[in-house]
């Protein structure tokens, strides 16, 4: 939306999978992605607190644009109102917004490009 208009100035559309079609064990094994705990969040903001540290955050916007790759192999039909045939199957090469097992691969590809930079994650 234009900020001086208010009207529409762009659309945006991107693929995503139905991931609430996929079933576990056939179409993913494992979806775990780590996450940080509450409590490690209040003692991180206790101690930058009670030793007058500055804090920064940050918020990755593109996060769910960097595909992880998948250990699967993943077909899907294609997306509606498109030119591929819909007798065709599209293979995923990587992962995509709307499966299950997307967060997982995100969280791995990150790490990996964490450690690329001499960090810990």
């Amino acid at each position: 939306i234009d900020g001086e208009t208010g009207k529409i100035a762009a659309f945006k559309a991107r693929w995503v999978a139905k991931g609430y079609a996929q079933a576990e064990g056939i179409h993913f094994k494992n979806i775990h992605a780590s996450d940080v705990h509450k409590d490690s969040t209040r003692v991180l903001f206790a101690l930058v607190n009670y030793h007058d540290y500055e804090c920064d955050q940050l918020d990755i916007k593109a996060a769910f644009f960097l595909n992880g790759e998948l250990e699967e192999t993943i077909f899907m039909e294609p997306p509606e109102g498109n030119e591929i045939d819909k007798i065709s199957f599209i293979r995923l090469q990587e992962s995509l917004y709307g499966l299950k097992q997307f967060p997982r691969c995100f969280n791995k590809a990150f790490d990996t490009w964490i450690e690329s930079q001499g960090f810990v994650p």
